[in-house]
């Protein structure tokens, strides 16, 4: 007679790691509502409206970076969104977050308007421009960009 295995093992996995994969599904089949800064746009279909994009999330608890797929519109590298869904893996492409709504999200930090200034959205405003204008005025810079345009 054989010796008892140290743990017992069904269906190729331990119980462990059954509840692991148990815990993975359920987490990713909950709704979740993050904000997300947009990276880049990796793919945008022909009618415009399904996008991937590339976006690092802005809470620093979970994985900073994750691909965002859904109807996206124009969302464009540099925009900040707060986007509701559930993550999902893709047989080809792994794991991804598909949205179910997004809003856009106006930023307030220095490194955010920096950024959101720097990303090319507004026609002759570039990142060194960007990085002058928000060591000006900091966190008011949006604010004097569209109140009080005479102070630029």
């Amino acid at each position: 007679m054989s010796p008892l295995p140290d743990r017992l093992v069904l269906g190729g996995r331990t119980g462990r790691e059954r509840r692991s994969a148990v815990r993975s599904r359920l987490a990713m089949e909950r709704e979740l509502v993050f904000s997300a800064v947009i990276e880049e746009r990796v793919y945008r279909s022909p009618d415009g409206r399904f996008s991937v994009v590339r976006a690092t999330r802005e809470d620093t608890a979970h994985e900073p970076s994750v691909v965002i797929v859904g109807e996206l519109s124009d969302l464009g590298p540099g925009e900040a969104v707060r986007v509701r869904g559930r993550f999902e893996r893709h047989v080809s492409y792994g794991l991804r977050f598909r949205v179910e709504s997004f809003a856009p999200v106006t930023p307030h930090t220095e490194v955010g308007i920096a950024r959101y200034l720097g990303s090319g959205l507004i026609p002759g405003v570039g990142a060194a421009l960007a990085q002058r204008l928000v060591g000006r005025f900091g966190d008011k810079t949006l604010d004097v960009i569209t109140k009080q345009s005479a102070r630029l």
